[in-house]
């Protein structure tokens, strides 16, 4: 099925990363070794920058998987809004072997010290790079926390790195057990302020094309509502910004 076919390239994609690991740390070994046989070697332009290259892909990896969130606080003017809504956003977590628990630990803890109150919790794609059962006990643990504080809902899309593990049906299922709700090319109503869009990422036309968004028909459904509300879309990449402005999506 889709997913298996999803699982091998994310296995050939990873797979494709580890072996430019090993050979850039092998050419650097081989480097560093000449080092001690040849103590007055020049510096050969190659090594240089294959030692390089290693050093700044481990040290890339490890500020990516140990560095804090950021907090960033953005006024979003909206037509026709009837009261003000805070929604906290979160993007790209990444959790899996090398970012986990400690990493939504500083989440709570930044949500608790910056005292943020917020509405609506909203996840926007690739908060796992893994499988339901290699992650989920620690995201059970820790991410209902945020989702008890936002009394509105809590929401989440799909991105990339959902698509890629292999497990993205598992997670769209799993997910809403903690009382995280899936938006896959859908709407809901917030109470009465607004629509919230949630539709799944750009490169779902690529590995699942009948999951692919049709934010047309979504508007349709809108506008054939009762209740007229401004709009809110997440979504994963912004390259599905323009079509939702096109659309008149607030």
């Amino acid at each position: 099925g889709p997913s298996i076919i999803s699982f091998i390239i994310y296995c050939i994609l990873f797979l494709n990363l580890f072996i430019l690991a090993a050979v850039l740390t092998t050419e650097a070994a081989s480097f560093l070794l000449s080092l001690f046989k040849h103590p007055n070697i020049i510096f050969k332009r190659k090594n240089a920058i294959v030692l390089f290259l290693t050093l700044f892909f481990f040290a890339a990896c490890l500020h990516q998987g140990s560095r804090p969130p950021n907090v960033e606080r953005v006024n979003v003017p909206i037509r026709n809004l009837k009261a003000n809504l805070t929604i906290l956003h979160l993007t790209d977590l990444h959790l899996g072997p090398v970012v986990h628990s400690a990493y939504l630990q500083q989440i709570n803890q930044i949500v608790s010290d910056h005292h943020l109150k917020y509405d609506i919790l909203a996840i926007t794609g690739d908060l796992i790079d893994c499988s339901v059962s290699a992650i989920f006990d620690t995201i059970a643990q820790h991410l209902p926390v945020l989702i008890k504080q936002a009394p509105k809902g809590s929401y989440f899309v799909i991105g990339n790195h959902e698509l890629l593990s292999g497990d993205h049906r598992n997670w769209m299922k799993t997910l809403p057990k903690i009382g995280l709700r899936v938006l896959e090319n859908e709407y809901v109503q917030i109470e009465n302020e607004i629509f919230l869009i949630g539709t799944n990422d750009h490169e779902t036309r690529r590995f699942f094309p009948e999951e692919t968004a049709n934010l047309t028909g979504i508007m349709n459904q809108i506008k054939s509502e009762p209740s007229i509300l401004p709009t809110v879309l997440l979504t994963h990449e912004p390259r599905d910004l323009p079509e939702a402005a096109n659309l008149g999506i607030d």
